[in-house]
């Protein structure tokens, strides 16, 4: 995670999103727990009071999150990306298949025509077997913010991949569509409500301020779609 960076207030005034209207939110009760393993272990992940996702550690009671996020500010659809160990994995295999392949056609000058195909087809079956299984491996499900973009929480592909924590991730995904819908009954635009979100991760270190210049500027872009096309209906 990168340090806290402080950014300067009033950034954003031109849409009405205060500051000093940020939500605070205590954990009443637990809708389900995940404890993340692999890379991610020591992890805990918690839906709580059917509407906010907590992000801490294992040893910390569920009370004493690091960090909170209101699900109805987050994206329900997941994106699968590789870590950065899946992405050195798939450079080293490409390297790997580069170079046997070379080999195979090195070889192949001793070889009649049918057998050095039949080698090359097996190593690039071999190859592309091992870099399939690498990728699947090392793939994170990563939940974003809904119109920032911003990551907020991983989910390793060994975690991704139990059948008990996919009971987890479904609920995860219900949850955020129940807290969006609700959310938005009772506001009718969630825009600036999704700024102050981002601003408050921002300083709670959480959000870098590059992450949070990004989002920024996106909201922003979707806050004036939004206006333009409230002004065509009227």
């Amino acid at each position: 995670m990168e340090p806290r960076i402080a950014i300067p207030r009033g950034t954003y005034e031109h849409i009405s999103m205060a500051c000093d209207e940020i939500e605070t939110v205590e954990p009443n009760f637990i809708d389900a727990e995940l404890e993340q393993s692999g890379r991610l272990a020591g992890q805990r992940i918690t839906i709580f009071n059917g509407t906010h996702l907590g992000i801490g550690s294992i040893t910390q009671p569920p009370q004493k999150l690091s960090h909170h996020v209101n699900l109805a500010f987050v994206d329900p659809r997941p994106v699968s990306r590789l870590d950065w160990r899946g992405k050195v994995a798939v450079t080293a295999m490409a390297i790997a298949g580069s170079v046997a392949i070379l080999i195979a056609a090195r070889l192949s000058l001793h070889l009649d025509i049918h057998q050095a195909i039949a080698l090359l087809a097996l190593i690039v079956a071999t190859l592309a077997g091992l870099g399939a299984t690498l990728r699947e491996r090392a793939k994170e499900t990563v939940f974003l913010t809904r119109h920032g973009r911003v990551p907020l929480v991983r989910f390793c592909g060994r975690t991704a991949r139990q059948d008990g924590n996919r009971d987890f991730l479904r609920l995860l995904v219900h949850s955020i569509r129940r807290a969006h819908g609700e959310r938005l009954r009772e506001r009718g635009t969630l825009l600036r409500d999704e700024m102050k979100e981002h601003r408050r991760l921002a300083d709670e270190g959480l959000l870098s301020a590059k992450q949070f210049q990004s989002a920024r500027a996106l909201i922003l872009r979707a806050h004036d779609q939004e206006s333009m096309i409230s002004a065509a209906t009227e």
